[in-house]
């Protein structure tokens, strides 16, 4: 017996006016983002990159958003902030990149893969692309809150240092 599968193409556009944002049936995609997973499913599309790089020795980043008050306070992110969140994060990075919730409500994430042989070289321009959208798409008050930060996976050895290397980190 044979299966056909028809797959239509999935444009990732969010919808800035009342995002209706709640959770999918599946309870891992959040609708009113576009394609949007939730922490847990986040992690799990984390998890699975970590062995593929391992596997491949081929690097990937991970792009953390955070709005942070003076001090190094988080700030939580509502709903309507957050579809514009994702709503840029969708329009500055790539169809192929995943996107979601690193930490629920305070800290968006981007898996960015298949990235070549020298993803150092791309990391301030990515960073860069993604503060200017950000700045178009968030309120006023928000704007100045935002750090980006990339992290190149694997991690490089170095002889004092366990954490993953901060290629880029802009606020």
């Amino acid at each position: 017996m044979t299966t056909l599968v028809a797959t239509l193409p999935i444009a990732r556009t969010a919808i800035l006016a009342e995002p209706a944002i709640e959770s999918c049936s599946c309870r891992f995609a959040l609708t009113g983002h576009g394609e949007t997973y939730n922490e847990q499913a986040f992690h799990h599309f984390l998890a699975i990159e970590h062995k593929r790089s391992e596997a491949s020795t081929r690097p990937f980043m991970l792009l953390l958003v955070e709005l942070e008050k003076h001090g190094g306070l988080p700030v939580l992110v509502g709903h309507d902030d957050a579809a514009r969140l994702f709503a840029a994060l969708a329009e500055s990075l790539r169809d192929t990149d995943v996107l979601g919730w690193y930490r629920e409500q305070r800290i968006a994430g981007a898996l960015l893969t298949d990235l070549g042989e020298a993803p150092q070289a791309i990391a301030p321009v990515i960073t860069e692309r993604v503060r200017m959208v950000l700045r178009e798409h968030l309120a006023e008050n928000l704007a100045p809150l935002v750090h980006v930060r990339l992290y190149e996976f694997p991690v490089r050895a170095k002889a004092t240092h366990h954490a993953p290397e901060l290629t880029a980190e802009f606020a």
